[in-house]
Parts: C-alpha cells; sequence; structure tokens
C-alpha cells in the first residue's frame, strides 16, 4: 500500500519517519513481530517513507508466506496502522527510534563527503543549509500525540492506493 505524504522538511515529515522506524526498522519492529513472528503471514514486512522535495508515498508493504491470505495479510497490516493512530506508542517504543535517528545522525556525518552531501540535501530539497543542524532538534522534540497524530491524518483508507502481485498461474508458482 501507498499512503500518500508531504514532502521532506515538511512539520509532519519528523513524526512520520519515526513512526517508519517503529514499524519496521528491526526485527523487533511492531511489523516484524507481529506480522513475521507471531502471525507468519508474512516473510517480510517493511514501511518506508519516500521523502523527497515533493509530496510522495509511504510504503507498507509484505511478502506473504506461501499459504496464507492476502486478505487476511492485509487486514493485519492495516490493524498495525489503525493501532498507531489510535494507541500512543510507548515510551520505550518512542526512545527506541529516537535513538535510531540520534545513531543516524552521529554516523552519518563521519567523513566529509557525508557531511556535503547532508549539506547539499539541505541546501535544495529544504532551501536552506541551516537546516542540517536544527532537524535533530525537530526528531527530538516529536511526542507519542505527534505520531498518533500523522497516522490518523495519513495512514487512512481514502489515503492509499493497494497494489497486490501474485505469481502467475502459467508459470508454477516461480
Amino acid at each position: 500500500a501507498g499512503y500518500y505524504i508531504p514532502a521532506d522538511g515538511d512539520p509532519d515529515s519528523y513524526p512520520l519517519v519515526l513512526a517508519e522506524k517503529i514499524l519496521s526498522d528491526g526485527r523487533s519492529s511492531r511489523l516484524y513481530q507481529s506480522l513475521v513472528y507471531y502471525k507468519q503471514l508474512a516473510v517480510q514486512a517493511d514501511a518506508n517513507g519516500n521523502f523527497t522535495e515533493d509530496s510522495n508515498l509511504f510504503f507498507a508493504i509484505l511478502v506473504m508466506n506461501s499459504g496464507a491470505s492476502v486478505d487476511e495479510g492485509e487486514k493485519a497490516l492495516n490493524d498495525e496502522l489503525r493501532i498507531l493512530a489510535t494507541e500512543p506508542v510507548s515510551d520505550k517504543d518512542l526512545e527506541k527510534a529516537k535513538n535510531k535517528v540520534r545513531a543516524e545522525f552521529a554516523f552519518g556525518r563521519q567523513s566529509v563527503q557525508e557531511k556535503a552531501q547532508l549539506l547539499g540535501y539541505a541546501a535544495v530539497i529544504n532551501k536552506d543549509a541551516a537546516t542540517v543542524n536544527k532537524e535533530y532538534d525537530l526528531f527530538m522534540k516529536v511526542t507519542r500525540d505527534d505520531i498518533m497524530r500523522v497516522a490518523k491524518t495519513y495512514f487512512k483508507p481514502e489515503n492509499r492506493t493497494v497494489l497486490i502481485v501474485m505469481p502467475s498461474q502459467n508459470d508454477g508458482g516461480k
């Protein structure tokens, strides 16, 4: 499913990035734990915001386990997104997501090339090179309510496009 989201640098992009990390960053993430590990509906479950200078899509993707129902997988995925929109994330989950952002900021600025890429991105996409030093604080100010608000705003059925890809019947499932 692709959910329409605002451009990078929009105030809603910061809680959406943290929502992405809570949903699918690592094996302890919500989607992996729920859909891959416990329910065993999927072999892969990902959520990824495509943040660019223009409005874009936040993808929620499942690669279904053989024999699992696509309808059941879609319902389970939608349930996880609904929970994010209706129940505050735990302090632990929010802190874990922020720690991932902290690590990205620390380790993503070690070389001159990485610093140059970040400055170029800030200058071109955000139209202000100084934002390279301001974004960290914007991520750290995101609250549990912010994540619920953006999930409620963007992860709703009328804001998504769903694509289901099935193997061809003629290729023996290959």
